[in-house]
């Protein structure tokens, strides 16, 4: 989906026409297959995440993280999750101005800081993207914010991160615009052209190219979620 639909209604829809999505999420259920029904929500949250669909994508975080799956709790699946879920509670925090959104963003960079801590060094380029979103919330200085993009973004380039050197790239475009920054179109140019050339995220260029970045369900609607904000995250 990330490479070729341009059916902007279908975005995050994973299968596609391959297969029905419903009836293939219930064959999963029916099959006690928590691995798969895990990555299929954690895929889903994905692309729901990447074309702005920042509600849905929250749900199925909510879905992934009631799964309890280990690959997720605990192995390798456990900081992109924490990763993406830390973005989209930021990107909701942002939309709908609820503390909630905030507190659980935290949570979940306090899990991937606990990683870094313990010397394992991929959680390194989550948490460099992470740290420009809080400190966009702390500070208004675009030179000082400028150089954390910089830096979130030299590191993903250098490490052949291509999806998150998009991303990042993204997110300096979006900060730098919010804050009246002359370098937010440079930086939306370069995420452009990271995820076609780079990444191969077709439809998530032309969703750009078409300023869909600039609209969500949220701006439309904000819709209040019941927080889970005094759940406990996973150790």
């Amino acid at each position: 989906m990330l490479a070729c639909t341009d059916d902007w209604e279908s975005l995050t829809v994973l299968t596609g026409a391959i297969m029905n999505e419903d009836e293939h999420m219930s064959q999963l259920i029916a099959e006690n297959n928590d691995f798969h029904t895990s990555t299929f929500l954690f895929w889903k949250m994905v692309l729901a995440y990447t074309f702005g669909f920042e509600e849905k994508a929250q749900l199925m975080s909510q879905e992934v993280k009631d799964c309890s799956f280990f690959a997720f709790e605990k192995g390798f699946f456990s900081l992109p999750f924490c990763f993406y879920s830390a973005m989209i509670s930021y990107s909701r925090y942002q939309s709908t101005g609820q503390s909630k959104h905030l507190r659980t963003a935290r949570k979940y960079r306090k899990v991937l800081a606990r990683h870094q801590s313990n010397r394992n060094p991929n959680a390194n380029p989550f948490l460099t993207i992470i740290d420009v979103e809080e400190l966009a919330l702390k500070s208004t200085d675009p030179i000082l914010i400028m150089q954390a993009c910089n830096t979130s973004i030299q590191l993903q380039a250098g490490e052949d991160f291509s999806n998150l050197e998009a991303l990042a790239n993204e997110q300096a475009s979006r900060i730098m615009r919010n804050l009246g920054g002359p370098t937010a179109e440079t930086y939306r140019d370069r995420a452009i052209h990271v995820y076609s050339h780079k990444w191969g995220a077709i439809a998530k260029a032309r969703w750009l190219q078409k300023g869909q970045d600039l609209i969500s369900e949220d701006s439309v609607e904000v819709i209040s979620v019941e927080s889970s904000s005094n759940e406990e995250l996973w150790p």
